[in-house]
Order: C-alpha cells, then structure tokens, then sequence
C-alpha cells in the first residue's frame, strides 16, 4: 500500500471513527451473534481437520496440562483446538504444538 494511500485511510477512520464506535455500539448484539453462529457451524469441520492432535498426545500418553505446559499455553486452549472451539490456522503458537506433538506441520 503507497504512503499516500495509507495516509487516506488514516485520516479516514480518524474523522469517521465516532461513526465507527456508535455502529458497532448499536449492532453489537448482531455482531456478536453473527460471529458467535460462525465459529459453531465451522466447530464441527475444524474438530473432524484436527483430530489428529488429540490422537498425536494420546499416543505420546500425554495428559493435555503436559502439552499446554511445553507449548505455553493454558490446558484449555488444547481442549478448545481439539474439539475444534479454536482453529488451529488461526493459533499463535501453532509451530511449537506441532513441534511438541511430533507432527509434521
């Protein structure tokens, strides 16, 4: 993006953020929900794509405190990326999971 170009949209959102603050203040509810159904109806499809992490801790015989303890993460974002609450494109840390995991990213 050219300088100039980023300097358009800055002063922008600059003179156009209490627009901004009061739409999302209004539709919060909406936008929550539309997130919210989201992630629910794609839970399913990122739960059945990253089985396989669950399956890697079980055949290493690793309890998921084990695991969040190497990657440095809390225990229950491993429960949220294996049952698929989180995906795991989406996980910071991804490359050390599946560094810790033995699986080949």
């Amino acid at each position: 993006m050219s300088e100039a170009r980023k300097a358009y949209s800055k002063a922008f959102y600059a003179a156009n953020k209490p627009y901004f603050a009061a739409y999302r203040k209004a539709n919060s509810g909406k936008l929550a929900r539309y997130s919210s159904d989201y992630y629910r109806k794609n839970q399913l499809r990122y739960a059945e794509g990253q089985r396989f992490l669950q399956e890697a801790r079980m055949r290493l015989g690793w309890s998921q405190a084990a695991v969040a303890a190497d990657v440095g993460v809390s225990q229950a974002t491993i429960t949220r990326l294996e049952t698929g609450a989180q995906p795991l494109e989406t996980f910071r840390k991804r490359d050390k999971l599946l560094e810790v995991l033995g699986v080949a990213g």
